[in-house]
């Protein structure tokens, strides 16, 4: 709340129509070499979640879509508590991330373990038992473009030093028994970095779950895991799709649910998994 109280005057000053309002420099928060990290009010921690959805780090378009909300609602008279909680429903993985989310969720297995037809209630019904994060709570871009895991969160400082604050407070404010749903290699390591330091609960992290792509735009959901310096692309097999439901299926049937071996299907229909260096927007 302290960082919302001193820029919800900028805020209010913003031109939130327009895209660069997200690096307008009057939000900058600090800068190490080519990263530069600026706010963005997604403070909002949901502290009953049963389910923690963490990406990487807001993109410019959610940011801009924060701001904007968090600005509709300050000229609303709106208190801060309903302005936090209202922009992190808004923003987090908004647009076309949030749809191809769902159908990775579903197809992994995830709505059968919260008893629902579709992870789509994640973000509807069930929303008031989900917590929308990143690791990297406030935006940060490489060279002003979204930043997509490269230098590493967990050994570069500026990045690193993130994690040890903003994150580590948000998280020990969850319960224990909530499960985590990190997306990509690297919001999975940040995730287990803080597990060794005791923040969080290994067991709880739902590991392997490679990184959506939010700016692919056909029906089916593209998983992207990043390797920076390989500018290629390798669709995976059959047998590389059944092993990714396979590995949630038993990870959520540890968890003392209700999945079934029903749940345990072929993906191949509605996933196409691809290695990518693409950039994130999440």
């Amino acid at each position: 709340m302290q960082k919302f109280n001193q820029f919800a005057e900028t805020i209010k000053r913003l031109d939130c129509l327009k895209p660069e309002c997200v690096h307008n420099s009057a939000l900058l928060l600090g800068e190490s070499g080519k990263l530069s990290c600026y706010y963005s009010p997604f403070e909002y921690v949901n502290k009953n979640a049963k389910v923690v959805i963490c990406g990487m780090t807001p993109g410019a378009q959610q940011s801009q879509i924060a701001l904007l909300e968090a600005q509709q609602r300050l000229f609303n008279g709106e208190d801060f508590e309903s302005i936090f909680k209202g922009t992190k429903e808004t923003a987090s993985f908004a647009g076309a991330m949030r749809k191809n989310l769902v159908k990775m969720l579903d197809a992994v297995g995830l709505q059968t373990w919260l008893d629902v037809k579709s992870c789509e209630a994640l973000f509807s019904s069930l929303k008031g038992q989900v917590h929308y994060t990143s690791a990297l709570r406030y935006p940060v871009f490489n060279d002003g473009k979204n930043y997509s895991g490269t230098p590493s969160m967990t050994t570069h400082p500026f990045l690193r030093e993130m994690l040890d604050t903003t994150l580590s407070d948000e998280l020990s404010q969850l319960a224990s028994d909530a499960i985590y749903i990190p997306l990509g290699g690297q919001v999975e390591s940040a995730l287990l970095y803080l597990a060794d330091k005791g923040v969080i609960n290994r067991e709880r992290i739902l590991t392997g779950l490679p990184h959506l792509r939010a700016q692919m735009r056909n029906e089916s959901p593209i998983f992207v895991v990043i390797r920076p310096g390989k500018p290629f692309q390798l669709k995976l097999t059959q047998t590389t799709l059944i092993r990714v439901n396979r590995r949630y299926f038993n990870k959520l049937a540890s968890f003392n649910s209700t999945v079934s071996s029903r749940s345990l299907v072929s993906c191949c229909s509605v996933l196409s998994l691809f290695y990518s260096n693409a950039s994130n927007d999440c």
